[in-house]
């Protein structure tokens, strides 16, 4: 009975470290996407980034699939998980800056150069934003959202059903 629950315990212990590898590890990725995006965000002319729709989906969607498919196989525990039905469409508009940037910025034309630089600053920032939410909701479920798999959950799930199989296995080793 002693080495039953020695091995349930050393399997408590393998699933545990394996939860905050997986936490780490798509933090630390997570957070080189958003500097990547933000990169992409800095090198975009201001009227690329009020106006330009297409950078969503020429861009940003695109980035963010690699990412996805990559850092899911670099964490995952099936390294051949077909991932191809995993596709994610950010919605068109879903983060635009909206009318209110728009029309702050179309204002602040008629200003000096002072006032565009502070606005272009904040305008940026406001977009960084809004796409990290929108992302990190997608990534981590943020948004406790039950239509769209998160990449955390996924990985989770899959971690679990390990942990279980690796129970059975012991409970049949046991018996």
């Amino acid at each position: 009975m002693h080495d039953i629950s020695l091995s349930q315990s050393e399997i408590t212990d393998w699933w545990e470290e394996e939860r905050m590898r997986i936490f780490r590890m798509l933090h630390e990725s997570l957070e080189r996407l958003h500097r990547q995006i933000g990169k992409e965000i800095d090198a975009l002319n201001f009227f690329d980034l009020i106006g330009n729709e297409t950078f969503i989906a020429e861009t940003i969607t695109p980035t963010f699939h690699h990412w996805f498919h990559k850092t899911y196989s670099e964490i995952s525990h099936q390294k051949n998980a077909d991932l191809k039905q995993v596709k994610f469409k950010f919605k068109r508009g879903a983060a635009s800056l909206g009318m209110v940037e728009k029309s702050r910025f179309f204002g602040g034309l008629a200003m000096g150069p002072l006032v565009r630089i502070r606005l272009r600053k904040k305008t940026t920032a406001n977009y960084k934003d809004k796409l990290r939410r929108l992302i990190n909701g997608i990534v981590l479920d943020e948004t406790h959202s039950k239509k769209v798999p998160h990449m955390r959950g996924l990985l989770l799930s899959e971690l679990d059903e390990l942990r279980d199989i690796r129970f059975a296995q012991l409970q049949r080793t046991s018996s």
